[in-house]
């Protein structure tokens, strides 16, 4: 975990400085900025994870030779450096960066169909700007042009500090929030000429064009109805693979990892199979009341597995305290749509205390998409798609947009055919709704208090097995979810008492904060005026006062202070001046 960024074309090292600084809370063990060749610019914020503290970075052998900056973990460098060293190659810092720089050297671009890990990798080359994100996206990696200049960083804050223009709001990726509850569209962000490097992407710029191409993509979703033998092969091949993965994981560093555990299958089955590799670990759960849904089985699982277990309460006072900065960090705004607003806002606070234990965790991000663990793929012809369908038709009343109409007629195309449906949620949450709205949640709320999230279900081998599995191995029928993923587990969770988790009711995150949310959206209520709501700069697409809200908090920080966090902000003292309303002016 680290915050990067640079500017292919620019030797302003003020400005290299101040762009590393506005993301240092990534990397606070720490800090890099240099000017490469007299006319490029690139900086580092470090978290150590692994290697030497003092390893360069960027890394490079000498001066004119590439320059290697990652953000993330690669988790099967110690095999690729072992591999290396056999053939003759030395290496001196024990980091996986020097291992990138390595392969790129023997294998050119093609080194990113032999790593396995969460990154985002910039090389400068030369006069060759190389960009490069993990196969799902869990490190983020941003860019902007003016010219023949590029900038690039892991957090959009960054990029702001590059140039001093006022940013401007991408409105239709405001629309695709507004319809799906994220961006879909995989490349755009919520500012004009601020995109994303696509998840499986390798991007280069050479100071006159950019050239991508895409190096992963997600298989389609199929449907196949096998023999028993076939299911047991494939349950018996997860269950092999599980331990190991873990182990690889796990073992990245020498850092105590712990784990995020709700008491669900996914949390339940990471913290088993973390316990039997590594004895005794930390559990961290996250609730608003003794009565939050997930908080006894969270608490017998701990129990049955002997681990040393947090239990973190949170209240009104807390989550309003904390909001403005989940905000700021989140470089996004959160609405309701295929998910519940809360969850993200439950996640931050749990990163937030559980940082204070450990440098790394362990979270269930993924399983659900590659495994089917969401009800509502049954829920044809009516739910999920008359639910988009609304609010798209809510969402472009004012201001139409044929992309974001293609999209959902793409997604749920007429005539309706129930099992089509069911292949395309599975293939559309694999991709943006994974990368845009879940790993974008846990890439923010972990680097805005300088440690590390490992969604472990997206390492490499669990994946590759989970997409070459048939939909009717993991939903078959209506109310059953996750079928291979919880047989698998069932073996494990008998060990310790523990396999009626397999047969207990999916809460999810948003559980964490049940009690709160009518608190939440009282005080909204309470504190967005009719009139703000009549009046409101973007009335077009915000119709709401939770939209509006959360939308105006982001606005302010991004929109109103250029990208600028203040303390001593209070969102009360906010409210009661009227500061929201008088903003837009």
């Amino acid at each position: 975990m680290c915050g990067i960024c640079g500017v292919y074309g620019s030797s302003d090292l003020k400005r290299i400085e101040l762009m590393t600084s506005t993301i240092a809370h990534r990397g606070p063990d720490a800090s890099f900025a240099k000017i490469v060749g007299g006319k490029h610019a690139l900086g580092s914020a470090r978290l150590h994870i692994t290697g030497q503290l003092n390893a360069p970075f960027p890394y490079c052998r000498d001066e004119i030779g590439p320059q290697v900056l990652l953000n993330g973990e690669i988790y099967n460098y110690h095999f690729w450096q072992k591999k290396l060293e056999d053939e003759g190659y030395t290496f001196f810092t024990g980091t996986d960066t020097e291992v990138i720089w390595t392969m790129y050297h023997k294998y050119g671009l093609e080194f990113v169909n032999k790593v396995k890990g969460m990154f985002a990798v910039a090389i400068l080359d030369g006069d060759r700007l190389i960009l490069v994100r993990d196969r799902f996206g869990v490190k983020p990696l941003f860019y902007s042009r003016k010219g023949n200049e590029l900038a690039f960083a892991s957090e959009i804050k960054a990029l702001l500090r590059w140039t001093d223009r006022q940013p401007h709001l991408n409105e239709s990726a405001l629309q695709e929030i507004l319809t799906f509850g994220y961006i879909y569209s995989s490349d755009e962000t919520l500012f004009v000429g601020i995109k994303q490097v696509m998840p499986g992407e390798v991007l280069i710029f050479d100071g006159n064009e950019i050239c991508s191409e895409k190096y992963y993509v997600p298989p389609t979703a199929f449907s196949f109805s096998g023999t028993d033998e076939d299911y047991y092969y494939h349950k018996t091949l997860l269950s092999n693979t599980l331990p190991a993965a873990m182990r690889l994981v796990t073992e990245h560093g020498a850092h105590e990892v712990g784990v995020y555990l709700s008491g669900g299958v996914d949390s339940s089955l990471m913290a088993v199979l973390c316990k039997e590799i590594h004895g005794k670990i930390k559990t961290f759960h996250l609730s608003d009341s003794p009565l939050a849904p997930d908080l006894p089985w969270s608490r017998n699982v701990a129990k049955a597995i002997n681990s040393d277990h947090y239990e973190i309460p949170v209240t009104l006072q807390d989550y309003l305290a904390e909001l403005p900065r989940f905000v700021y960090h989140y470089e996004n705004i959160v609405a309701g749509g295929v998910f519940d607003l809360q969850g993200g806002v439950a996640f931050h606070l749990l990163c937030k205390k559980a940082s204070q234990h450990v440098k790394v965790a362990l979270t269930g991000e993924g399983a659900d998409e590659l495994f089917g663990g969401y009800y509502w793929t049954y829920t044809h012809p009516l739910g999920f798609a008359d639910r988009l369908r609304i609010r798209l038709k809510e969402a472009v009343k004012n201001v139409p947009n044929d992309k974001l109409a293609m999209l959902v007629d793409q997604l749920f195309p007429l005539p309706e055919d129930e099992s089509q449906y069911r292949l395309n949620i599975f293939d559309a949450l694999l991709k943006s709704a994974l990368s845009n709205y879940h790993l974008w949640s846990v890439d923010r709320s972990s680097g805005a208090f300088g440690f590390e999230i490992r969604p472990f279900y997206l390492y490499e081998d669990i994946v590759k097995l989970a997409v070459d599995t048939p939909v009717e191995y993991k939903a078959p029928k209506p109310g059953v979810t996750k079928l291979l993923l919880k047989d698998t587990a069932r073996n494990y969770f008998t060990r310790y008492g523990m396999e009626d988790i397999c047969n207990r009711k999916k809460f999810g995150m948003p559980a964490a904060l049940n009690q709160l949310d009518n608190q939440v959206r009282s005080f909204i209520n309470n504190n967005v005026s009719d009139a703000h709501v009549q009046n409101h700069y973007y009335k077009q697409y915000l119709t709401n006062k939770i939209d509006i809200f959360m939308f105006d908090l982001f606005f302010y920080f991004y929109f109103y202070k250029n990208g600028n966090f203040e303390p001593a902000f209070c969102l009360e003292e906010a409210l009661a001046g009227g500061l929201f309303e008088n903003m837009y002016s």
